[in-house]
């Protein structure tokens, strides 16, 4: 009774289709707001990288900014952000802090 989608529609799994099976699986609002953080990640990473520091945390930032095109671009294919959201909050966490941090310190 419990075999998931194999039960329903055989051997379809929705994250085979990527962002169109994120849809099929928890909406389009859900699909929205998990990739709203990409949005965020837009806005904050664009002032990293306009402060054009030399401080060490900017490497750090900048790649994190790296790792979270990657993932855009991947889950689009494959519908990874649907499944394990934490890592892509993680990398956003640091760029967030790092634009905060520098915001507080340029004023």
């Amino acid at each position: 009774m419990n075999d998931g989608f194999e039960s329903i529609m055989g051997r379809f799994f929705p994250s085979d289709i990527g962002m169109i099976g994120s849809v099929f699986v928890i909406g389009l609002v859900g699909v929205v707001i998990i990739y709203a953080q990409f949005y965020f990640a837009t806005v904050y990473g664009s002032k990293i990288i306009k402060l054009n520091s030399n401080h060490p945390h900017m490497l750090i930032a900048k790649a994190s900014i790296a790792m979270l095109v990657y993932m855009f671009f991947s889950s689009l294919i494959n519908g990874f952000i649907l499944y394990k959201p934490a890592i892509s909050l993680f990398f956003l966490a640091i760029i967030y802090i790092i634009a905060i941090s520098k915001k507080v310190n340029s004023t």
